[in-house]
């Protein structure tokens, strides 16, 4: 009954015509109150708010619906259930939100869904402009090049059809994090290491790779493992006294204590067994709190390939081109995903607010690493400028000398200090070196093979990069300089 909710009292505007309520708030809360009522999803006591219906702008309602009269959210967001909502208020898009509490939002913004004119550039070229170690790049929207934190994103979902550029999207967030340091990735590839197996070598990434298709058995060991440290960080966040997220446990920790975000990217889920997928369901529902992010590829969004439990918590979406309208229901909860221009790359993101068009970077793939025998992949994930200060240290017996990397880019040397100690900071170059003399030189800090592989210069230089130290024997601040 209409008594049982709070409808905000403030007006929308006059509305477009297109995919947006034409209803007034009151006829809206009315209908869909009907509906809940049928279908008997609401436990209402006397005095008790169903929910609360508040306009957030001319083209859209929130419904935020009070927790405890929801005695069954799964079927709050059932498919079936959001369609005959939709019908009910004259054929709005209507779409279930999971964070924190639970949401309708009715209607979106309207508008054309195709653009043309969206370029793509190299996502090397873009790296300069990474915000921080854990943006992750989305592409180039009307705006110019687009990057989210993999914390703001959260858990994100990407779909699209065999060739549409979904996986090469896995592929620039998975080099922007190893270039950025400051997060923990674990990758899963069911192709005998064809595709995430040339990351196998780098720092913070662990590959599990299935030699045969068929097979999923290694990532059951990862997500073992995920799991185990999960139940470490619990402990960890104990002696806190707990946290409820790990930017709020990092907070409080001592250095020794904090601890780094987990991503974790799986492409073509539809491909694992059950059993695992329920135990992926069960990992991303409780990670959260401990760190864990998860980017999940797949061809379709239905129940085929992704549970209603592992799709409630997907908080973030990017869709491909897809077939029908139908499709592109199934993955953001309304059309346009099919309207997009034939272009590969070309997606839309979602993230429950912002609809956007973005057309991805096009990603520089290194060699696959069959064998040990073959050595390591040569892989740059360094902007240009970046290369060229690591191939000017090079040049310089391997030390990293502010004076005369600045002289080689023609840089100031406040600019390449910053780099400098970034990359101490990540432990890419040593502590500051000093010589055998009487009394000692300076030297300055030095290249490790780590950074010399990160800027892809191992192939060029052999002889160079294979006397350089493998790692930083003690990372040191961002604060020090070397000169």
């Amino acid at each position: 009954m209409i008594t049982n909710l709070l409808v905000s009292s403030a007006r929308p505007a006059a509305r477009p015509a297109n995919c947006v309520p034409s209803l007034n708030p009151d006829q809206v809360a009315g209908r869909l109150m009907s509906r809940l009522a049928r279908e008997k999803l609401l436990d209402i006591r006397p005095g008790e708010k169903a929910f609360y219906l508040v306009p957030v702008s001319p083209a859209r309602y929130l419904v935020i619906f009070e927790s405890l009269t929801v005695p069954d959210p799964d079927r709050l967001f059932n498919e079936d259930l959001l369609q005959r909502v939709s019908v009910d208020l004259g054929g709005v898009p209507v779409l279930g939100l999971r964070k924190n509490s639970f949401y309708y939002q009715i209607g979106t913004k309207p508008g054309k869904v195709a653009r043309k004119d969206l370029a793509s550039i190299k996502l090397d070229e873009a790296f300069g402009s990474q915000p921080s170690p854990l943006h992750v790049p989305l592409g180039m929207t009307s705006k110019g090049p687009a990057w989210r934190q993999i914390e703001k994103l959260d858990s994100v979902l990407i779909v699209g059809p065999r060739g549409s550029g979904k996986t090469t999207l896995m592929h620039a967030f998975i080099q922007a994090l190893i270039r950025g340091g400051a997060a923990l990735l674990y990758l899963w590839d069911n192709k005998a290491g064809n595709e995430f197996g040339r990351y196998s070598n780098l720092p913070n990434v662990t590959v599990a790779i299935n030699q045969q298709l068929d097979q999923s058995d290694k990532l059951a060991e990862t997500l073992q493992n995920i799991a185990n440290l999960l139940n470490e960080r619990a402990g960890i966040y104990s002696k806190y006294g707990g946290s409820p997220t790990l930017e709020a446990h990092n907070l409080k920790a001592v250095q020794d204590d904090k601890l780094k975000p987990v991503v974790l990217l799986i492409d073509e889920i539809y491909f694992m067994p059950l059993e695992i997928r329920e135990k992926l369901t069960q990992l991303v529902t409780l990670g959260r709190a401990y760190g864990l992010y998860p980017v999940l590829g797949c061809q379709r969004a239905d129940r085929t390939c992704i549970n209603g439990q592992l799709d409630a918590n997907m908080t973030s979406r990017m869709v491909f081109r897809v077939p029908d309208a139908n499709e592109s229901r199934l993955a953001i909860g309304r059309s346009g995903a099919e309207s997009l221009p034939n272009t590969k790359g070309r997606y839309l993101f979602f993230d429950g607010t912002d609809l956007i068009q973005v057309q991805g970077f096009n990603v520089n793939l290194p060699a696959v690493v069959r064998t040990p025998a073959s050595g390591r992949p040569s892989l740059c994930l360094l902007a240009p400028e970046e290369v060229a200060m690591v191939e000017a240290a090079l040049k310089m017996h391997g030390y990293f000398k502010i004076s005369g990397v600045s002289e080689a880019v023609r840089r100031n040397p406040k600019y390449i200090s910053k780099f400098s100690a970034t990359w101490a900071a990540n432990g890419w170059l040593t502590e500051i070196q000093s010589s055998n003399e009487t009394p000692p030189r300076r030297l300055g800090r030095r290249v490790t093979k780590t950074l010399a592989r990160m800027a892809g210069l191992d192939g060029k230089y052999p002889d160079l990069v294979s006397e350089l130290p493998e790692k930083a024997a003690d990372t040191v601040s961002a604060g020090e300089e070397n000169e």
